[in-house]
């Protein structure tokens, strides 16, 4: 649940209010939020709402673009007892062993500035997700449980307001997904954000609204932690 802000917060007061003395303050997990839009179609842009209240403000660098794709240059090593002197394609000897480096199918969450489409092995199984991410946290004085969300969707010069009667309830990763691709993406046997087993299970499923529809997962931890 971290974020630029933060991490450069903690620098900036190490610097100038002397030596780190190890406290963390630690604040329960119903205070924190996970917002994301996910959908293979483009998008250029998402403004997360909460009743009138903008949240992450893209201007602030808060809001987060990424892609999801099956990523060519996400290698895994191989261990293989040697049988001959023939070296196997791709492969090196260490210490006895072959040290293969294979692609792993599956699909790797790129940032914005790592992604290259080039890179990215496009399957029937594997497309490549578009999406927005919106973290809120116990300092950004948002008070959760009480508004409902709402969307503003950019993408291929058009403007799509997305109105919801889901309330924000802290403690969830809320996954806002197009509807056209909700059937692929609880395909997944592993959700691809979370890393957590038997999604269908585990999620909870709020409705649809203008065409996405919001999905709703616990988050793993009950507490989160920061450095004073």
């Amino acid at each position: 649940m971290s974020k630029i802000y933060l991490a450069l917060t903690t620098a900036i007061c190490g610097l100038f209010c002397g030596c780190y003395d190890g406290e963390i303050e630690c604040y329960d997990s119903d205070r924190f939020v996970s917002l994301r839009v996910i959908s293979t179609t483009n998008i250029d842009s998402v403004y997360f709402f909460l009743d009138d209240q903008r949240v992450c403000n893209k201007e602030t660098g808060i809001d987060q673009k990424w892609f999801l794709c099956d990523d060519s240059t996400n290698k895994v090593p191989v261990y293989i007892q040697p049988t001959s002197d023939t070296i196997p394609d791709g492969c090196e000897l260490r210490a006895g062993l072959w040290i293969c480096m294979e692609h792993k199918n599956g699909l790797r969450q790129l940032p914005s500035f790592e992604y290259n489409p080039d890179n990215c092995v496009v399957s029937q199984a594997y497309p490549i997700w578009n999406g927005f991410s919106c973290e809120i946290d116990p300092f950004d004085g948002v008070e959760l449980g009480k508004s409902k969300l709402s969307l503003q969707v950019f993408s291929d010069e058009k403007e799509v307001r997305i109105e919801t009667d889901y309330v924000v309830a802290g403690g969830y990763n809320v996954n806002i997904i197009s509807e056209q691709d909700s059937s692929m993406w609880f395909s997944y046997k592993k959700n691809p954000l979370d890393l957590i087993n038997n999604v269908p299970d585990r999620t909870t499923r709020n409705g649809c609204y203008d065409g996405y529809c919001v999905m709703t997962l616990p988050m793993v931890l009950d507490r989160y932690c920061y450095d004073k």
